[in-house]
């Protein structure tokens, strides 16, 4: 497990980065104001246009200091020809914009699950994780933001949880596609 607390501290603390996540704010302040303006948004092109994002906006839940994050697992075979695999699980920090978030430097790294064969208790390996990332949203994380020169103590926020089918079937505990009536 790595945890997610100290990946956005380093995050923040180079100024450029710091600038690059702050793109929730401006978006959500954007979007608000389009959608007092015009009754709706006229375009929509980004996971944060997404009607229970909006309703977190309007509710005035997330503030301009928060982090909005994606959990997402899948398995990954290291070798071409061999039955060795493992599992991974990242976040994707929504505070960056579109073209920016799914990037390689900002890809977040939560953990890694041995192979070769599926883990039998998924939950066991995503405990530490999680756990920590219920720490932090109970707590706040405190970040010093290099863009804006000060020290802020931001609310995480989990907004999605994603997988594939298989992951998926080891996350919420269902039969999946390998059952006689599969999801």
């Amino acid at each position: 497990m790595i945890p997610i607390g100290p990946q956005l501290q380093a995050l923040y603390r180079d100024p450029q980065s710091a600038t690059y996540a702050h793109y929730l704010c401006q978006e959500q302040s954007r979007i608000l104001q389009e959608i007092e303006e015009n009754g709706c948004l006229e375009e929509y092109n980004d996971v944060l246009h997404g009607k229970d994002l909006i309703e977190v906006f309007h509710d005035g839940r997330i503030g301009e200091d928060d982090i909005v994050l994606m959990f997402l697992i899948d398995s990954a075979q290291l070798y071409a020809k061999k039955a060795s695999a493992c599992w991974i699980y990242i976040w994707v920090l929504f505070n960056l914009a579109p073209e920016r978030r799914y990037k390689k430097k900002h890809v977040l790294i939560g953990g890694f699950i041995p192979g070769p064969n599926n883990p039998k208790n998924l939950d066991s390996f995503l405990f530490p994780g999680l756990q920590h990332l219920h720490a932090l949203q109970r707590e706040r994380l405190t970040i010093w933001d290099a863009a804006l020169q000060r020290e802020i103590k931001a609310k995480l926020f989990l907004a999605i949880l994603a997988a594939d089918g298989p992951g998926m079937m080891h996350i919420t505990g269902l039969v999946g596609y390998h059952g006689k009536h599969g999801c």
